[in-house]
Protein backbone atom coordinates (compact mmCIF):
# COMPACT_ATOMS: atom_id res chain seq x y z
CA UNK A 1 0.00 0.00 0.00
CA UNK A 2 1.37 3.40 -0.87
CA UNK A 3 1.01 6.64 0.97
CA UNK A 4 -1.41 8.79 -1.02
CA UNK A 5 -4.02 11.49 -0.45
CA UNK A 6 -6.68 8.97 0.53
CA UNK A 7 -4.61 7.30 3.25
CA UNK A 8 -2.29 10.05 4.45
CA UNK A 9 -4.02 10.86 7.72
CA UNK A 10 -3.49 9.82 11.32
CA UNK A 11 -5.51 7.09 13.02
CA UNK A 12 -5.80 7.83 16.74
CA UNK A 13 -6.64 5.90 19.88
CA UNK A 14 -10.06 7.58 19.72
CA UNK A 15 -10.63 6.01 16.30
CA UNK A 16 -9.68 2.58 17.62
CA UNK A 17 -12.19 2.98 20.46
CA UNK A 18 -14.86 4.22 18.02
CA UNK A 19 -14.26 1.05 16.00
CA UNK A 20 -15.29 -0.92 19.09
CA UNK A 21 -11.90 -2.06 20.32
CA UNK A 22 -10.35 -1.64 23.74
CA UNK A 23 -6.87 -0.20 24.08
CA UNK A 24 -5.82 -2.74 26.71
CA UNK A 25 -5.42 -5.56 26.03
CA UNK A 26 -6.81 -5.35 22.46
CA UNK A 27 -4.86 -2.57 20.73
CA UNK A 28 -1.83 -3.10 22.98
CA UNK A 29 -1.51 -6.76 21.97
CA UNK A 30 -2.24 -5.96 18.32
CA UNK A 31 0.46 -3.27 18.16
CA UNK A 32 3.08 -5.14 20.17
CA UNK A 33 2.68 -8.17 17.87
CA UNK A 34 3.79 -5.82 15.08
CA UNK A 35 6.70 -4.32 16.99
CA UNK A 36 4.86 -1.11 17.91
CA UNK A 37 4.18 0.54 21.25
CA UNK A 38 0.74 1.39 22.61
CA UNK A 39 2.28 4.37 24.42
CA UNK A 40 3.64 5.74 21.14
CA UNK A 41 0.36 5.04 19.37
CA UNK A 42 -1.68 6.87 22.02
CA UNK A 43 0.71 9.83 21.85
CA UNK A 44 1.20 10.03 18.07
CA UNK A 45 -1.32 7.78 16.32
CA UNK A 46 -0.34 5.97 13.13
CA UNK A 47 -0.70 6.96 9.49
CA UNK A 48 -3.66 5.23 7.88
CA UNK A 49 -1.37 3.90 5.16
CA UNK A 50 0.57 1.91 7.77
CA UNK A 51 -2.63 0.66 9.40
CA UNK A 52 -3.85 -0.57 6.01
CA UNK A 53 -0.58 -2.38 5.39
CA UNK A 54 -1.45 -4.68 8.31
CA UNK A 55 -4.22 -6.13 6.12
CA UNK A 56 -6.31 -6.77 9.21
CA UNK A 57 -10.04 -6.11 9.51
CA UNK A 58 -9.60 -4.49 12.92
CA UNK A 59 -7.08 -2.00 11.57
CA UNK A 60 -9.27 -1.39 8.51
CA UNK A 61 -12.23 -0.57 10.76
CA UNK A 62 -10.15 1.93 12.75
CA UNK A 63 -9.06 3.57 9.48
CA UNK A 64 -12.72 3.82 8.44
CA UNK A 65 -13.60 5.47 11.74
CA UNK A 66 -10.73 7.94 11.33
CA UNK A 67 -11.94 8.81 7.83
CA UNK A 68 -15.49 9.31 9.14
CA UNK A 69 -14.10 11.61 11.87
CA UNK A 70 -12.21 13.66 9.30
CA UNK A 71 -15.23 13.86 6.99
CA UNK A 72 -17.31 15.28 9.85
CA UNK A 73 -14.76 18.05 10.27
Amino acid sequence: MTNDATTDFIVTARDVKAAGFCLVPGAKDFLEARGLSLKDFVRDGLPASIMLEFRDPRADRAVTKAQERLNRG
